[in-house]
């Protein structure tokens, strides 16, 4: 779905208003000045992170505390996938 047409269908509250009665947050909204597919990746990357951190690996807090909108000064608008790839080590054997 093209992103207008998402824009669209969200109420100024980030409630979506599409026409199978299902109401969900609509992400468009929560965006700000950049795209939608960064903010995507942005929060994905996140949570990732912190799966990660909860699972013994070592997180760095900047990667933890990092804004969206300096996800989208490192990584751009339209991440290359490449660029997203995360090696952390696991606490007990930082030699990997």
């Amino acid at each position: 779905m093209e992103e207008s047409m998402v824009e669209d269908r969200c109420s100024d509250n980030g409630v979506s208003t599409f026409d199978d009665g299902v109401h969900c947050n609509c992400i468009a909204k929560t965006v700000g000045e950049g795209g939608i597919e960064s903010k995507r990746f942005y929060l994905a990357r996140t949570t990732v992170f912190e799966m990660l951190r909860d699972r013994g690996y070592q997180v760095s807090d900047a990667e933890l505390s990092r804004s969206l909108s300096e996800f989208r000064s490192v990584f751009g608008e339209k991440p290359n996938l490449e660029s997203l790839r995360i090696c952390v080590p696991l606490s007990s054997d930082p030699s990997t």
